[in-house]
């Protein structure tokens, strides 16, 4: 997945240890950039990124199969503008006034609901509908009318939306109730499982389970939910890696135990469990991360082939860009992606403090880890809440753990959930530990001091430079990396 540029005689001479797939995907990323967010510029940004890659392959800082590469990513990423071409088609609708038929898809714990297969003025509507204040359930069929206005994919909290399918919002002022419909198989075995967790451990508890197994956090209590955006761990609600780790660690112990599978055969056998389970999490940008990254990484290390973290992530980003380009704004993969690139970054020099105290080794790791995670996610934070939380560090120490805890006594429970009395005493301690959860966080959320700072997209790439620049990835001197490092958040704070 990686490969040196250069011999070891010349590479203590360069100032950054380059990973062929990290350039190459920052080449795809901008791409995509300048069709999503920059396309009045789009022209000259193509014309720059080609100079440079021809510039650095005249200079020998690519080679031939990375200036190759560069060029073929940079082509790849006029999907962009594919994409862009098939939402603005003329079967969408304009903004105006309609009646029609829809079926209700979710429902929110903020009243937000999702309208798919809808039907406009006999038209079938290409991409699904945002509504609220409406009294239905989901699943059901209902006849409304409306004003209907079109999402712009210019603005990056549309595209959120985009991403997620729902091209349009409409102010409902009139609607009936049809009928209900039948549930989809994702639908049915997620209310299958709610349903046993509701019996054994009531609706809280099962709204609270569900939100870290499937990342169904829509039906989570909205006081829990804001108490959790507030501290800056309501990451937790998005299926990623730490529930992906888990999931793997437990499958793993029973593919070798019980299966008496070798190691090189486990990869290939939870392949299809993690693309049923990405199915069962409705393919969110958070679990297409976290399971590629695994799978690639234990293809890797079980065949003896070299694994570089960053070209592994690398790697992830750009098969996931691939199938979906539109997440390259999408606020999900961004948080997803960010906070695994500043644990692979910053994680080693938060680490130094705490080498030499053995005793608190395991502490030492967790404070390094939620500090890397932490600092690498402020301008995101503040780019899609406006505000970042001074105790994310200390709601991380805490959360995390119980959250690994309960997602075990999850899936745990799951394979007999329909036995509510074999169910019940382990539903019970997830009940207690859910508790203890929301205490923790109602509890920072009371003495945290927001602080609110506005930025723009534009300075995600200057703060993850100066992470880079931090990093071990970067060999110059503690005085030059000082400067550079200062420029560039300097950069992003006033852009």
């Amino acid at each position: 997945m990686s490969m040196d540029l250069s011999d070891g005689k010349n590479e203590k001479k360069r100032a950054f240890v380059v990973r062929p797939l990290v350039v190459m995907l920052v080449f795809f990323v901008l791409g995509l950039t300048a069709w999503f967010f920059l396309y009045r510029y789009v022209v000259f940004i193509y014309l720059l990124l080609f100079t440079v890659a021809i510039i650095f392959f005249a200079v020998k800082v690519f080679d031939t199969k990375l200036f190759v590469g560069c060029i073929l990513v940079l082509f790849l990423s006029l999907e962009g503008a594919a994409y862009l071409y098939s939402f603005d088609k003329n079967d969408y609708l304009d903004s105006g006034y309609y009646t029609g038929v829809a079926k209700v898809e979710s429902v929110s714990s903020k009243g937000q609901i999702i309208l798919s297969d809808v039907c406009l003025n006999g038209k079938d509507l290409k991409g699904n509908i945002l509504v609220g204040n409406l009294d239905v359930k989901s699943g059901d069929y209902i006849v409304f009318s409306g004003e209907l206005r079109t999402l712009s994919v210019t603005d990056s909290y549309e595209l959120h939306r985009i991403a997620r399918g729902v091209y349009y919002e409409m102010d409902v002022d009139d609607y009936n109730y049809e009928y209900a419909s039948y549930q989809p198989l994702r639908n049915r075995i997620v209310y299958f499982f709610k349903d046993g967790f509701i019996r054994s451990a009531g609706g809280d508890t099962a709204d609270y389970l569900m939100s870290i197994m499937f990342g169904e956090s829509d039906y989570l209590d909205y006081e829990i939910k804001s108490d959790y955006t507030l501290i800056g761990v309501a990451h937790v609600f998005a299926v990623s890696g730490l529930h992906i780790g888990v999931l793997s660690a437990i499958l793993s112990f029973v593919c070798k135990k019980i299966f008496r599978l070798s190691d090189k055969a486990i990869p290939f056998v939870l392949f299809p469990i993690f693309a049923f389970y990405a199915y069962l999490c409705n393919f969110s940008p958070s679990v297409l991360r976290a399971s590629i990254m695994f799978l690639t990484s234990s293809i890797l290390l079980n065949f003896d082939l070299c694994s570089d973290k960053l070209s592994v992530f690398s790697f992830s980003a750009f098969v996931s860009l691939l199938f979906k380009p539109i997440w390259i704004g999408d606020m999900s993969f961004l948080l997803s992606y960010g906070a695994v690139l500043g644990a692979y970054l910053l994680y080693p020099l938060f680490k130094k403090p705490f080498d030499g105290v053995k005793k608190f080794k395991r502490v030492g790791d967790a404070v390094a880890l939620n500090c890397s995670i932490t600092v690498s996610m402020i301008p995101l934070n503040c780019l899609f809440f406006s505000t970042i939380s001074p105790v994310a560090v200390i709601g991380s120490f805490f959360i995390i753990p119980l959250t690994s805890v309960l997602y075990v006594i999850t899936v745990a429970c799951m394979p007999l959930v329909a036995l509510t009395v074999v169910v019940k005493p382990l539903a019970l301690a997830a009940k207690g530990l859910v508790m203890l959860s929301a205490f923790v966080a109602d509890a920072l959320a009371g003495v945290n001091v927001e602080t609110t700072i506005e930025v723009s997209e534009a300075s995600l790439p200057f703060w993850y430079s100066a992470l880079i620049v931090l990093s071990e990835y970067c060999s110059l001197s503690r005085i030059r990396k000082l400067v550079l490092f200062t420029g560039f958040v300097a950069m992003a704070l006033i852009i």
